[in-house]
């Protein structure tokens, strides 16, 4: 009998024993796998509940914002306080967004208790704008129907691609004889599109998608040849400065900038 167990049932059970190890292994692991894709997803769910608590805080805190701003303007023109109206005007120039920004600059320029130096320097910044946007607006008309202009390939010359030399208002005179040092510089290279030395307001650099300081050069995706070459142009027009590349908040066919802010 002995010799029964040990020949017959000492393998069978060694084999039964293995096929349940097995088996048990098998069902652990799909328990495990199971039990990973259930976190995965709790973990998803958290991360959009979180990125949505975050969307939703940031919409308060703006509002917030909007409401504070709006009632520093409205108290301001209420005390006929000149000092009290500057700095109203200064927090809606750098905090506030298009299309609310212009309309309370347009509060101060015509409401009757605006102090006069404050009515001065709204209207001022309004013209400003406005001729700055102009000079936008001219320049995305003309590359939604520009076709691809001439040296659009890196190597082929600048052919008629347009750039845009901002000089920043804060900056100054000096400033301003660099930006037209580079356009001159691209126009000897053979570019022959729409090139501008431009004067970028004080009060549009304070807003958001601007905000630049230092040499930058601005450029959409697929243009970091064009941008390159730009840089190499600007570099030896000011000799000792260097210009970064950084992508553009809002795209322009065919259409380069650059920032002179030291």
């Amino acid at each position: 009998m002995g010799d029964f167990f040990k020949n017959v049932l000492g393998p069978a059970i060694t084999v039964i024993t293995a096929l349940l190890a097995a088996w048990v292994n098998y069902s652990v692991s799909t328990v495990q796998n199971d039990l990973d894709q259930q976190k995965a997803k709790l973990d998803e769910q958290q991360a959009s509940l979180n990125k949505l608590t975050t969307e939703r805080n940031l919409r308060k805190l703006d509002e917030d914002l909007t409401f504070r701003i709006y009632d520093a303007v409205v108290t301001s023109l209420k005390a006929n306080d000149a000092k009290q109206q500057q700095a109203a005007s200064a927090l809606v120039i750098v905090l506030t967004d298009e299309p609310l920004r212009t309309r309370l600059l347009q509060v101060f320029d015509q409401a009757q208790t605006t102090a006069p130096e404050v009515r001065q320097e709204v209207a001022k910044v309004l013209a400003t704008e406005q001729r700055f946007q102009q000079d936008e607006a001219t320049a995305k008309s003309a590359a939604a129907t520009k076709a691809q202009p001439t040296g659009a390939n890196a190597g082929a010359g600048w052919g008629e691609w347009d750039v845009d030399v901002f000089w920043c208002e804060k900056s100054g005179e000096s400033a301003q004889r660099s930006a037209e040092a580079i356009v001159a510089a691209l126009k000897s290279a053979g570019a022959k599109g729409r090139l501008r030395a431009r004067l970028l307001p004080d009060s549009v650099n304070a807003r958001p998608g601007y905000r630049v300081s230092g040499h930058v050069i601005r450029r959409d995706a697929g243009e970091d040849e064009r941008a390159a070459a730009l840089k190499a142009v600007a570099e030896r027009a000011l000799p000792g400065t260097s210009f970064d590349i950084l992508p553009a908040s809002s795209a322009t066919r065919w259409y380069l900038s650059a920032f002179v802010c030291p």
